[in-house]
Protein backbone atom coordinates (compact mmCIF):
# COMPACT_ATOMS: atom_id res chain seq x y z
CA UNK A 1 0.00 0.00 0.00
CA UNK A 2 1.46 3.35 -1.03
CA UNK A 3 1.90 6.03 1.60
CA UNK A 4 0.84 8.84 -0.67
CA UNK A 5 2.29 12.30 -0.96
CA UNK A 6 3.38 13.89 2.30
CA UNK A 7 2.15 17.41 2.96
CA UNK A 8 5.30 18.46 4.82
CA UNK A 9 9.02 17.91 4.62
CA UNK A 10 11.49 17.15 7.40
CA UNK A 11 13.08 20.56 6.86
CA UNK A 12 9.70 22.19 7.58
CA UNK A 13 9.60 20.55 11.02
CA UNK A 14 13.24 21.39 11.69
CA UNK A 15 12.60 25.04 10.77
CA UNK A 16 9.62 25.18 13.09
CA UNK A 17 11.47 23.58 16.02
CA UNK A 18 14.47 25.88 15.58
CA UNK A 19 12.17 28.91 15.47
CA UNK A 20 10.48 27.91 18.71
CA UNK A 21 13.87 27.28 20.36
CA UNK A 22 15.18 30.63 19.11
CA UNK A 23 12.24 32.38 20.79
CA UNK A 24 13.08 30.58 24.04
CA UNK A 25 9.71 28.87 24.28
CA UNK A 26 9.99 25.50 26.04
CA UNK A 27 8.52 22.70 23.95
CA UNK A 28 7.75 19.17 25.15
CA UNK A 29 7.02 17.59 21.80
CA UNK A 30 5.70 18.04 18.27
CA UNK A 31 3.47 15.57 16.45
CA UNK A 32 2.61 15.48 12.76
CA UNK A 33 -0.31 13.54 11.32
CA UNK A 34 -0.23 12.01 7.86
CA UNK A 35 -2.57 14.77 6.66
CA UNK A 36 0.03 17.41 7.63
CA UNK A 37 -1.59 18.65 10.84
CA UNK A 38 1.07 19.74 13.33
CA UNK A 39 0.38 19.52 17.07
CA UNK A 40 2.85 21.15 19.45
CA UNK A 41 2.85 20.68 23.22
CA UNK A 42 4.53 23.59 24.95
CA UNK A 43 6.02 23.45 28.42
CA UNK A 44 9.24 22.28 30.04
CA UNK A 45 10.64 19.13 28.41
CA UNK A 46 10.02 15.89 30.23
CA UNK A 47 13.19 14.36 31.66
CA UNK A 48 12.27 10.77 30.89
CA UNK A 49 13.23 8.45 28.10
CA UNK A 50 10.60 6.66 26.06
CA UNK A 51 9.11 3.95 28.22
CA UNK A 52 7.19 0.83 27.33
CA UNK A 53 3.97 2.87 27.25
CA UNK A 54 5.43 5.49 24.91
CA UNK A 55 5.89 4.45 21.31
CA UNK A 56 9.18 5.37 19.62
CA UNK A 57 9.00 6.80 16.12
CA UNK A 58 11.32 8.12 13.43
CA UNK A 59 11.05 11.72 14.63
CA UNK A 60 12.47 11.02 18.10
CA UNK A 61 16.06 11.04 16.83
CA UNK A 62 15.43 13.96 14.45
CA UNK A 63 14.08 16.22 17.19
CA UNK A 64 16.88 15.35 19.60
CA UNK A 65 19.46 16.13 16.90
CA UNK A 66 18.18 19.67 16.29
Amino acid sequence: MARGKLLFKERDLRRFVRGVQKLGIPMQRAEIDRDGRIVVVFGPPEDRECSETTERNEWDAALKAS
